[in-house]
């Protein structure tokens, strides 16, 4: 749609905001912050999210019953405001008969989840949320379980890293040795460990043999085989996210109601513009241009530790 003038600069906002509210309702489409965060919606600028962990297990009742205090937590997230603009010149608007003008616009829109996904993901990345146990989300001994607590490794994807992490990840327990039933099944790469991840997630795998005939040979490595994977098929599904960088990659279960992440929200991003009646409004009058908008209130935070693992080195 070409603006093309006063007449069409209503309608061209219009489409703007449509735009964004259709993206913004669509199905998932493999963001992170979609997939890996829980939505949480809130009406308060600080959000006070409790979580109770350490169930009792079963126990053989003879005598009295056996009475255990549940261990509850409260995490505090506080709300923050969000925005990206992008300011145009008036002639540029008013005489746009090409459409390029509106097709900048609706590009903006549509990369407006990305450009959630990447607050996110930086913030994962970093490794500074602390979460609810009062140390950060990844991290080498978190509290109060009873096994090892470490979900955060510092070496690259690789078929033993990945088989290792997986096997810690499922022996996640509370601190009376309750597993919490975690079963990996995601993994996020960026474009670096792409090639290693699909090839971890794939019905073969090709095999380094030694000089002794030794598969998976580190060292006097002669040759190469490809075997069937017992960790292909549809154990886990890859996630490729080009804003993980480096050697970062990050183990996940989400196939729980509770995620790993949460994203708290008081006003989901929502398309303004500042246009105030065309001529009369005051960026028109003192600058002679109009601004879109896309703005929000809400933060990222850590979930529940046990469902991810990985690395941010």
């Amino acid at each position: 749609m070409a603006i093309a003038g006063a007449s069409n600069l209503a309608a061209s906002q219009a489409e703007f905001a449509a735009l964004l509210t259709q993206m913004l309702s669509a199905q998932p489409q493999g963001f992170a912050y979609e997939l890996a965060a829980q939505r949480i919606g809130t009406d308060g600028k600080y959000v006070r999210n409790p979580v109770i962990t350490s169930l009792p297990m079963f126990r053989q009742w003879t005598g009295s019953k056996a009475y255990k205090d549940l261990r509850a937590y409260e995490q505090t997230i506080t709300i923050g405001s969000y925005e990206r603009t992008v300011s145009l010149d008036r002639l540029d608007v008013v005489t746009d008969r090409s459409g390029v003008v509106q097709a900048a616009l609706n590009a903006f829109s549509a990369s407006t989840k990305q450009a959630v996904d990447k607050l996110m993901i930086d913030r994962l990345s970093a490794n500074t949320w602390t979460g609810y146990d009062g140390v950060s989300l990844l991290n080498d001994a978190h509290p109060n379980t009873n096994s090892t607590g470490d979900n955060l490794i510092t070496s690259a994807l690789s078929f033993t890293n990945y088989r290792d992490l997986r096997a810690v990840m499922r022996k996640f327990s509370d601190e009376d040795g309750a597993l919490y039933n975690v079963t990996p099944t995601h993994v996020m790469v960026g474009a670096d460990q792409e090639r290693i991840a699909l090839e971890i997630a794939g019905a073969s795998r090709p095999v380094a043999v030694s000089n002794a005939g030794a598969y998976d040979g580190t060292s006097n490595i002669v040759g190469a085989t490809t075997i069937p994977n017992v960790f292909g098929g549809s154990e886990v599904t890859i996630i490729v996210n080009d804003l993980v960088t480096g050697n970062k990659w990050f183990m996940m279960d989400l196939s729980k109601p509770v995620k790993p992440m949460v994203w708290c929200v008081l006003r989901a991003p929502e398309a303004i513009s500042q246009d105030g009646g065309f001529m009369q409004g005051d960026q028109r009058f003192t600058y002679d241009r109009f601004n879109y908008s896309i703005e929000g209130d809400w933060e990222f935070g850590a979930g529940a530790w046990m469902l991810i693992a990985g690395s941010v080195t």
